[in-house]
C-alpha cells in the first residue's frame, strides 16, 4: 500500500491526502480524476488535487518514529 500525496501550494511540503492506494488501483485512474479534498496538515487550508498533481510514497515513509 502507498500513500497518496501532493505538494503544498504554500508551503511546497509533501503532504499526505490522508489516503492508501494501490500501484494497480492507482494506475487504472485517469490522469485527471480528482480526489477529495483535504485540510492540510503544512499549512491548515483546505487542497483540492487531481491525481496528476499527486505522487506515491510507501507508506514505511509516513509511519511514525
Amino acid at each position: 500500500m502507498t500513500w497518496i500525496m501532493i505538494k503544498c501550494e504554500k508551503t511546497e511540503q509533501a503532504v499526505s491526502t490522508g489516503l492508501v492506494t494501490d500501484e494497480t488501483a492507482w494506475g487504472r485512474l485517469a490522469n485527471d480524476w480528482q480526489g477529495e479534498a483535504f485540510r492540510c496538515s503544512a499549512c491548515g487550508t483546505m487542497h483540492a488535487w487531481i491525481k496528476s498533481d499527486a505522487f506515491l510514497a510507501p507508506v514505511e515513509a509516513l509511519a511514525p518514529q
